[in-house]
């Protein structure tokens, strides 16, 4: 079995985002600061593979669409890479865990015709049209904008349910944020930890709040049942769970070392 590591990259912050759009039905009114995580997983026998890639540029001309975002030139992800080292033409594999604006921007960096980019066939059948509310989100249906993501279509994999994406790594459907959120299972020496995109975007979304509730669904969904039933999956798959825009995920540089 091939062990790995992951580490933590910000990629940009949201200066003061609305803290129920992360846990539903919670402290209405209270804004924080949250980053955009993209998260770098190395293999033992110098596998290199990219889970979510960020959001714009702050200036871009979508930016309007959005919450604000502070993102400077080091936040972009191939920079950020190679803070760390990595050359993006050395990554083997992109995996979007869904098509939100604040996933899947800036992939054409990874500029290797031999890169890979994997995403749910059900988040990529809905982010060609999403209903209205949710046109924004995907930057799709709007009159101007182009989704990030078809800077790469020629190279993604769409991906119906789970999968191996390599022996110790896996690709799992956790829908309900939106029909094809899914996660990356990473077996580390410190158990299997997955990065589970925005169906945990602050750690509260999986340990609970006051009210007694086991797990909190984000307060952004397309079905919150389905929400539901993703966290008794993510029980039976994980030991560790990481969330997708929670500052507490980098005091820790490295995870599974």
């Amino acid at each position: 079995m091939t062990h790995f590591t992951i580490t933590p990259l910000l990629v940009g912050v949201f200066p003061s985002f609305e803290k129920s759009y992360f846990l539903l039905a919670t402290e209405a009114g209270t804004k924080i600061r949250a980053p955009c995580i993209a998260w770098l997983v190395q293999g033992e026998h110098g596998e290199t593979i990219v889970v979510d890639t960020g959001p714009h540029a702050g200036d871009a001309p979508t930016a309007h669409l959005h919450n604000t975002l502070e993102v400077n030139p080091e936040h972009r992800v191939d920079r950020a890479l190679r803070q760390h080292g990595v050359d993006p033409a050395d990554v083997s594999t992109v995996i979007f865990s869904h098509l939100h604006f604040d996933h899947c921007y800036h992939a054409e960096v990874f500029t290797s015709s031999n890169t890979r980019f994997l995403v749910q066939k059900a988040d990529l059948h809905y982010a060609i049209a999403p209903i209205a509310w949710h046109r924004a989100s995907f930057e799709s249906g709007v009159p101007g904008a182009c989704p990030p993501w078809f800077r790469v279509f020629d190279r993604i994999q769409a991906i119906d349910g789970d999968i191996e994406v390599l022996p110790g790594l896996g690709f799992v459907a956790l829908p309900g944020h939106t029909p094809g959120s899914a996660g990356v299972t990473v077996q580390t020496r410190q158990g299997v930890h997955l990065l589970a995109g925005d169906t945990i975007n602050l750690i509260e979304n999986w340990e609970g709040g006051s009210r007694g509730q086991k797990h909190i669904p984000p307060g952004s969904f397309t079905d919150v049942v389905a929400c539901y039933q993703t966290f008794e999956k993510i029980e039976r798959i994980a030991d560790v769970v990481l969330a997708s825009h929670d500052f507490r995920m980098f005091d820790h540089d490295k995870y599974g070392n």
